[in-house]
């Protein structure tokens, strides 16, 4: 809603494992914004990439997560990415170098951001190298060295 506000009308696809996406939806609806989206959940790997290769940029606005998968998968399919700044995505994410960042739900924040990457195509790419040095760091020969000097 806050997009569209702006006048940049897009469509968004919300996928979540929860089968149960009611709360979601009436949360769009409530917004104006339903007919915009589409609620996906229990994806298979092939959607799921599928979604990767064909978005302009992946949301993660998320309160909490234990980890953050969705964020390594969006590096590998080498898609910018808008991410709240929450803590667990501090232990890897840096604004403006691997990712765009904004406050727990921001909307604003986070559609200005989506704008600014409308805008910056340098921006967009720089995102994407650093998502890929940030992958670097984060494959299994490196977190098993890293694992066994820690327990060494």
């Amino acid at each position: 809603a806050a997009l569209e506000r702006r006048g940049r009308s897009s469509h968004l696809v919300f996928v979540s494992p929860r089968s149960d996406q009611s709360e979601a939806q009436r949360y769009a609806g409530a917004r104006g914004v339903l007919g915009q989206m589409t609620f996906l959940s229990s994806i298979s790997n092939e959607q799921k990439s599928w979604l990767y290769q064909h978005c302009e940029y992946v949301l993660i606005p998320s309160r909490y997560e234990s980890f953050g998968l969705p964020v390594f998968e969006a590096f590998m399919a080498r898609k910018p990415i808008c991410a709240s700044k929450i803590e667990v995505f501090g232990e890897f994410l840096e604004d403006r170098k691997n990712a765009m960042l904004f406050d727990p739900g921001d909307a604003g924040g986070l559609a200005q951001i989506i704008q600014e990457l409308d805008k910056d195509p340098v921006l967009r790419e720089d995102l994407v190298k650093g998502g890929e040095k940030t992958l670097e760091r984060f494959q299994c020969k490196e977190m098993v060295d890293k694992y066994v000097s820690l327990i060494s």
